[in-house]
């Protein structure tokens, strides 16, 4: 269900900002470490007690360092393997993955039980599978790894059963896959030599004899090199990367997985470096994050998927914008909100990006123990019209009530937990209602309004449910920073 109200600047109280770095805008530096030598891609890892990690891939090892204090990050284990240009990173509960181009070495497994003590606990699995392999993907709600852009086509393993010795599935010997995103039974494939974005169903991958299915493909924008895919939350819309001088990132409608369509093109600094090289993009909340080699790390609206609004970056690299230098990989997921990046020559960087709306506080269950979630649909920047608040998770067919102030709450009102403060300042309370679903999809277009620029506004999301405390549930409390792009 869609409602509409009136926009968020209602609710917009006061905050200062500050003035940001020549080389940034709208994205705050916290910590640079630079430690061993050459890089390449980093992931992230969030511990069973919410610590967050940087899983940081070097020319000969894996670096693991601390982010509790993001502006202080400390390495608490350094792995040295086989040297490499090329080493990919992943995780699956209380484990670490790592891939690399190296040949004969297998992929190397890491136990992250005691993340301050990480362990390496098998040091080549897959080995008289493959010889070398490029980058990997772990399905973590099913437990399925993808090891992709191997000498032998892509290789299926299940992780779920026994993570530090997986059982080895398939192997998928269609085009050459580079790299790709696995989410709801769909895999998003990038298709580098042949140019192409391309949809396969996995969901058979578990099947006796195994099964992958071909779906819908597409040529990617650009002359060549097509080299990751990443799809939106909802599965409506995915995006690709073209690892060219010049080369765009693809904005694909995949509604129909038959029959994907190119429907925009997005380019990092287009007038400053017309033929600088995107790398790897990812999406969250309607947000894509990439990393664009000397364009440093790039951060775009896609609320509108059609008109993709760059509104933030970081550029890590001083030099020319041309060629493979600078910024390699990101990692947009960490539930604070911060980004780390991975430079090639200088290493990891910790940023905060304005565009990244954070979770705080504590949800309500209802009906059934749901509890209901509330997420950013897109950046919050001014002017932005199609940006909005998704609840999902709720109790379907039923009111609600969006509380949205300028200060956040911690108040139990016989176990509902209100996350927004009540009495000062005051918050506006805005009445929306829940679909068949459970959905409330609530339009809050943001005013263009130099004024509200840097007005932090703190929201929940109520929701009518005899099941719940006090006759309710509710979201945890979601933080957004206005801002101008």
């Amino acid at each position: 269900m869609r409602n509409s109200f009136l926009p968020l600047s209602l609710a917009a109280c006061l905050m200062g900002g500050s003035l940001l770095p020549a080389q940034s805008r709208n994205v705050t530096l916290l910590s640079h470490v630079n430690k061993h030598g050459r890089y390449n891609d980093c992931w992230g890892y969030v511990a069973p007690n919410g610590t967050e990690y940087a899983l940081l891939g070097t020319t000969t090892g894996l670096s693991i360092l601390n982010l509790k204090n993001p502006s202080k990050p400390v390495e608490v284990g350094f792995f040295r393997g086989a040297t490499s240009t090329w080493r990919d990173i992943k995780t699956y509960k209380n484990y670490v993955y790592v891939v690399t181009e190296a040949r004969g070495v297998g992929m190397r497994i890491f136990d992250m039980s005691k993340p301050d003590s990480p362990r390496l606990v098998n040091s080549g699995w897959g080995r008289s599978i493959y010889r070398n392999c490029h980058d990997i993907y772990i399905d973590t709600k099913e437990g399925v790894a993808y090891l992709c852009g191997t000498n032998v086509g892509m290789v299926v393993a299940d992780v779920r059963a026994n993570p530090v010795n997986p059982k080895y599935l398939m192997t998928w010997r269609g085009n050459y896959i580079h790299d790709l995103h696995v989410q709801d039974g769909y895999a998003h494939v990038a298709e580098i030599y042949v140019n192409r974005y391309h949809i396969l169903d996995v969901r058979g991958v578990r099947n006796t004899p195994p099964v992958i299915k071909s779906l819908g493909s597409v040529r990617a924008p650009g002359s060549r090199y097509c080299h990751n895919a990443w799809a939106t939350k909802d599965n409506n819309y995915a995006m690709s990367t073209n690892e060219a001088a010049g080369g765009p990132v693809g904005i694909y409608d995949i509604r129909n997985k038959l029959a994907p369509k190119l429907i925009a093109t997005f380019r990092g600094n287009p007038k400053g470096a017309p033929s600088a090289i995107p790398h790897n993009v990812y999406s969250r909340d309607r947000v894509g994050h990439m990393s664009h080699y000397t364009e440093g790390y790039r951060t775009f609206d896609i609320s509108t998927p059609s008109k993709p609004v760059e509104v933030g970056y970081y550029d890590t690299w001083s030099g020319s914008s041309r060629g493979y230098n600078g910024d390699w990989g990101c990692f947009p997921f960490f539930p604070s909100g911060i980004v780390i990046l991975s430079d090639i020559q200088s290493g990891l960087y910790v940023v905060r990006p304005k565009s990244i709306a954070t979770k705080y506080g504590k949800g309500t269950a209802g009906t059934g123990g749901r509890t209901p979630t509330m997420n950013a649909f897109g950046a919050a920047y001014l002017g932005n019209p199609s940006f909005a608040l998704h609840v999902a998770n709720a109790k379907p067919n039923s009111g609600g009530v969006l509380v949205v102030g300028g200060k956040a709450g911690n108040l139990n009102i016989s176990g509902l937990t209100i996350n927004v403060e009540l009495f000062n300042p005051s918050p506006i309370l805005i009445a929306a209602g829940t679909n068949s679903q459970g959905i409330a999809h609530l339009n809050a277009p943001i005013p263009s309004s130099s004024s509200l620029n840097n007005v932090v506004l703190y929201s929940q999301f109520l929701v009518l449910d005899p099941g719940g405390s006090f006759g309710m549930s509710g979201t945890r409390g979601l933080k957004l920073t206005l801002f101008a792009k």
